[in-house]
């Protein structure tokens, strides 16, 4: 076999393997155990309170934005979960997932010069943590590192604090965080072919937007990042 049908066939196989994991990503179930979904609710409602916290108010998201967050959710479908885009005074480029149904963008991330395909890109990966499931998997894992007999919202902040002191207590969580994150990098690019947007608009908001982590480990560097959604590109169909 040449050198060059050898690197075809090699190219066969990680786009039919990066397929299958795009299709396993999209069925991926939540975990299950004692957490109630509304205590996970209620933890991602005090971090939006906290961010929010020197304005004294929540602001509102730009028209355009909501604009390009209601083209995403017609085109895949998602206009009857109840999903709604809301906005925090976060420093910096920033976008979260606000479960149950919330979509959190920064003010910065809101600017006039960032693009509606950047805007698109972003808010299709927060979109996809929610459409995985990815908070109750991961309140699975804190309430596994962390129980405590006051219940879930305790067992969260005692998790907080522990992390911060010992990386080390909070690296099972950490990894599948990152894990996550490739997820939903993986997940958000079927949103935004379906919505008319170019699936390599995420790669290029990543290398033009990303900044330091400010919750180191929780998310994979960006070179990896970068590299498997390269992949997961080539199996767009």
């Amino acid at each position: 076999m040449s050198a060059g049908a050898g690197l075809r066939i090699a190219e066969r196989v990680v786009r039919c393997a990066a397929f299958a994991w795009l299709a396993f990503a999209a069925g991926a179930p939540a975990a299950s155990c004692d957490v109630a979904p509304g205590e996970v609710a209620a933890v991602h409602e005090r971090h939006m309170r906290a961010l929010n916290a020197a304005l004294g108010e929540e602001p509102r998201p730009v028209a355009r934005a909501q604009r390009v967050f209601e083209r995403l959710l017609a085109a895949n479908g998602l206009e009857g979960r109840g999903y709604a885009l809301r906005a925090y005074a976060m420093r910096g480029f920033n976008a979260s997932a606000i479960y149950p149904r919330g979509v959190a963008l920064s003010l910065v991330a809101m600017d006039d010069d960032v693009s509606d395909e950047e805007l698109a890109a972003v808010l299709a990966h927060e979109l996809a943590h929610l459409e995985l499931g990815h908070a109750l998997d991961q309140a699975c894992e804190q309430w596994r590192l962390a129980r405590s007999p006051l219940g879930f919202l305790d067992a969260a902040r005692e998790f907080e604090r522990e992390a911060v002191d010992n990386p080390s207590f909070a690296a099972p969580f950490a990894r599948l965080s990152r894990a996550h994150e490739l997820q939903a990098d993986a997940f958000a690019l079927r949103l935004l072919q379906a919505a008319g947007y170019a699936p390599l608009s995420l790669s290029q908001m990543l290398a033009a937007r990303a900044v330091a982590n400010p919750l180191a480990g929780t998310h994979p560097e960006l070179a990896e990042r970068l590299a498997a959604l390269a992949i997961a590109v080539a199996a767009v169909p």
